[in-house]
């Protein structure tokens, strides 16, 4: 969907975020390139805490 910039989002914009995401959940998974990003760092330092 874009980039989400947390921190150039105006609360409203923010907020539409929010209740999109949440109105749409039981149809489909909406996810920003931040949210994706989050998502991967936190996979890649799983696997760099099993290698270890």
């Amino acid at each position: 969907m874009g980039r989400d910039r947390e921190k150039e989002l105006t609360e409203i914009q923010a907020e539409d975020l929010r209740i999109m995401k949440k109105h749409y959940k039981n149809v489909m998974d909406i996810y920003t390139y931040d949210d994706l990003i989050r998502m991967l760092e936190r996979i890649i330092s799983a696997f760099e805490k099993e290698s270890t």
